[in-house]
């Protein structure tokens, strides 16, 4: 179960952009990118494991972030859905202290991709520890960011990120 759809996900990530950055769109090559790093830290941040007999319901966090539908190729990943899309107003609220939670998690993120050129970009999810085990224009296993992304983050020093 993922906590929204992509393009959800997408669409908030180019309204933060417009709000936040002197650009008014979000090139795809970037787009893909900050997904890349929301969906890799969310399985960190929130460690969210599926056990047996037990069924997700609403008040518990999601697996993933947004169901994730990488191919891998020699500037990170692309989601090949994301080929015809166009961005629409981002429609995501958050009411709820849970919802609250992943808005911070989401802004603190993408806050800190807007002073970062596309190639830093690219060159941080080449770098990603994965890489070696991911072949070229192959669909991503998602399975294989799992196990090493549920113990391990590029980016936070603990999954503590909403205490104060």
């Amino acid at each position: 179960m993922a906590y929204r759809t992509k393009y959800e996900i997408a669409d908030y990530i180019n309204d933060y952009y417009k709000k936040h950055n002197k650009e008014d769109h979000l090139d795809r090559l970037r787009l893909h990118s900050i997904m890349y790093i929301l969906f890799t830290e969310y399985l960190y941040v929130f460690n969210i494991q599926e056990e047996e007999g037990i069924i997700e319901t609403s008040g518990f966090f999601p697996k993933h972030l947004f169901d994730a539908n990488y191919l891998v190729n020699s500037y990170g990943v692309t989601d090949p859905d994301f080929r015809e899309y166009e961005f629409q107003e981002s429609t995501i609220e958050f009411p709820t202290t849970f919802d609250q939670q992943i808005q911070v998690f989401m802004d603190h993120l993408i806050s800190q991709t807007l002073d970062i050129s596309d190639f830093q970009l690219v060159d941080y999810v080449l770098e990603c520890p994965c890489r070696q085990y991911m072949t070229d224009m192959e669909p991503l296993d998602t399975t294989l960011l799992e196990n090493h992304y549920r113990c391990t983050s590029r980016v936070f020093h603990n999954r503590d990120l909403f205490s104060n």
